[in-house]
C-alpha cells in the first residue's frame, strides 16, 4: 500500500489500530514489523509523563 500511494520503493508506514501500533518498513523485498516494543513505550512514556 505504501508503494502505491507515495511512489517510494522503500516505503515506511505507521499502523495503527486501537492498542496496535507497528511501524512496517519495506527494504530488498523484505517487510520488516518493527513496533511490536511500541506499544510498552507508550506505555512507559504516558506513565513517566502523567504519574499513572
Amino acid at each position: 500500500m505504501g508503494r502505491i500511494v507515495t511512489g517510494a520503493d522503500d516505503p515506511v508506514v505507521l499502523y495503527v489500530s486501537d492498542s496496535n501500533i507497528q511501524v512496517i518498513a519495506y527494504s530488498e523485498g523484505v517487510i520488516e514489523s518493527l513496533g511490536r516494543s511500541l506499544i510498552l513505550l507508550l506505555g512507559i512514556a504516558w506513565i513517566a509523563l502523567l504519574g499513572s
